[in-house]
């Protein structure tokens, strides 16, 4: 049995390649990718030789590591190669390779055979003959008799009892669909400790992820023993909240970096990044670009009422482009605020060209689920990437035929092209009741009145809504009419049934709130404009100008403050000086 410690080399291996940092280089190379960054040098000397720089590849690694990476680093693609390099080491090792998703292990295992194919200095290990060579499983030249292959490939969910490895590579195990919930945390941790069972004696574990919450399974690894290092994709302002475990090559160069610049630039620069956050939503970014281990409550609740835009709105009508800001001078403090402290409406900094006519209007329904539920109702339009939400609408009352008749006229008023309703109650039955009380109010010239669908939701509510409405929240491409803040605080003595303390609440933890109607019908009207790529826009063209703009003003704030005069630039007249408005 091969001791994976002990320094066992294959001779035909070039000595400079002993280094798997530079195998890494030359395999890059050989498949015409770039040659990899100093963060993917770090990972790769981290991967082959545990958290102590100093030793040697000859010396015994850390057999317990976890590896935490921003998404996007490229971490499979090491440890692809690390298969190889291992293999080329020694031949007769075991490796399994574990993904949360077995399609996703079987893409490792095949990567991780076809680049035996293009690195000329290990295409030895290209067998002549053999009955074991696929994407699931395949076996080297030299591996010599076994009834284990030399690299295997399966999911966590699947049958891992009976196999046995000398390296266990765990490749994103955790994800969305089995982190959902506490008790599926709980079962990947009963599955992730097969390892240990499988593990042939001296053996490694190594595990690489991003992690998927705030309660990651990866959290525990330390405490189980094993060396844990992160790589964030920005330089953070807080070195404590990564608990010593902070990459040394990021650490080390923080003293001449600023908070945030990107570590590894050459892989995500600054406009890259921002535009992947804006996509993600804060606490995604949080989870998935800075690894941060231990959310704030802030981070915990990521939707605020600060990042939307609250103005009187036209039925018809809206303005070309909404200027958002959160200054003193933006500040609506006569409206009801349920957000947490420091979190406020703002109206718009400016409204931009002329008043046009909206480009979709759309109707969303989320029908009672019984007892203490709500029907909700709300009426969305869309004008230029930015999302109306216009008229807000909820009942305790059951679905009678005057509920139908006022829901079919909100439809006629605002003259909705379209109704979506929820369905996962009755089996959609509330669309059927629906269809023919819109198919006799709202009619137009030529007979028809609007389209109705239905939608069914398979995702954990939460989690659903978080992810739908914290990107274009935090890009603040939600405008809400005055008037839907001030019916929402009217329209109930309780403030659980009130949009925006819903809103300000959710976090993702099943049963997070006791109602959450009015925020769902919300959210179905966001994932809809999602859907038809309403909200699509040039971010990036947008992020430069946002950029130029705070750079101007923080020089104009600067010489303000050293007595030199100054003519003030509106955000109109900076897009104009470049071409854009």
């Amino acid at each position: 049995m091969t001791d994976i410690r002990a320094g066992v080399y294959d001779e035909r291996l070039p000595r400079e390649l002993y280094d798997f940092r530079n195998f890494l280089t030359l395999t890059w190379r050989s498949i015409g990718l770039p040659d990899p960054t100093f963060v993917q040098q770090d990972a790769a000397r981290y991967l082959q030789r545990g958290p102590d720089p100093t030793k040697s590849p000859f010396e015994a690694p850390n057999n317990r590591i976890f590896l935490a990476a921003f998404r996007g680093m490229g971490k499979s693609y090491l440890a692809s190669a690390l298969v190889d390099h291992y293999l080329a080491m020694d031949p007769t090792l075991n490796i399994m390779v574990v993904s949360g998703a077995k399609d996703r292990a079987d893409d490792f295992t095949q990567f991780s055979q076809r680049l035996l194919y293009e690195v000329e200095p290990v295409r030895y290990l290209i067998p002549k003959n053999t009955d074991r060579w696929s994407r699931v499983a395949f076996s080297v030249a030299g591996s010599g008799p076994s009834h284990m292959p030399s690299v295997k490939s399966k999911s966590i969910g699947g049958m891992l009892v009976g196999s046995r490895a000398d390296i266990i590579i765990a490749d994103d195990i955790e994800t969305p669909q089995n982190s959902d919930t506490q008790t599926a945390r709980e079962k990947l941790e009963r599955l992730a400790s097969e390892f240990e069972s499988i593990l042939k004696p001296n053996g490694r574990v190594i595990y690489l992820g991003t992690y998927q919450s705030a309660d990651s399974y990866y959290h525990k690894l330390p405490a189980k023993g094993y060396s844990s290092r992160i790589y964030p994709a920005r330089f953070p302002k807080d070195v404590a909240i990564y608990q010593g475990h902070l990459a040394p090559c990021i650490a080390e160069k923080l003293p001449g970096k600023q908070p945030l610049e990107p570590t590894d630039p050459l892989r995500f620069d600054e406009l890259t990044l921002r535009e992947k956050e804006l996509s993600m939503g804060r606490t995604a970014a949080e989870l998935q670009l800075m690894l941060n281990p231990s959310l704030s409550d802030a981070q915990r609740y990521p939707l605020r009422v600060g990042d939307l835009i609250v103005m009187d709105c036209h039925e018809d009508l809206a303005p070309e482009n909404v200027v958002y800001a959160s200054g003193p001078g933006q500040v609506v403090d006569d409206l009801p605020n349920p957000g947490f402290t420091g979190d406020r409406f703002y109206k718009p900094m400016q409204t931009l060209g002329d008043w046009i006519p909206y480009q979709g209007s759309l109707m969303t329904v989320d029908p009672a689920g019984g007892g203490t539920d709500e029907l909700s109702v709300t009426v969305t339009k869309v004008c230029n990437g930015m999302i109306y939400l216009l008229h807000l609408w909820a009942t305790t009352d059951r679905p009678d035929n005057d509920i139908l008749e006022h829901i079919a006229r909100i439809a006629l008023k605002y003259k909705v092209n379209h109704v979506r309703v929820e369905d996962n109650f009755g089996d959609g039955m509330f669309t059927q009741l629906l269809m023919p009380v819109l198919a006799r109010i709202y009619k137009t010239k030529d007979g028809n009145g609007c389209s109705v669908d239905g939608v069914r939701h398979s995702i954990r509510k939460e989690r659903r809504i978080l992810g739908t409405l914290e990107p274009p929240m935090n890009a603040h491409r939600l405008v809400v009419d005055r008037k839907v803040v001030e019916w929402d605080h009217e329209s109930t003595d309780s403030e659980a049934y009130r949009l925006f303390f819903q809103l300000t609440r959710m976090q993702d933890l099943a049963g997070a709130l006791l109602h959450d109607d009015r925020i769902d019908a919300l959210t179905m009207a966001v994932a809809y404009w999602n859907e038809l790529g309403a909200l699509s826009t040039d971010f990036r063209e947008d992020m430069e100008a946002l950029s130029e703009w705070e750079e101007e003003q923080e020089l104009m704030d600067f010489m303000a403050e050293e007595g030199v005069p100054v003519r003030e630039r509106t955000w109109l007249s900076h897009n104009r000086s470049r071409g854009r408005a």
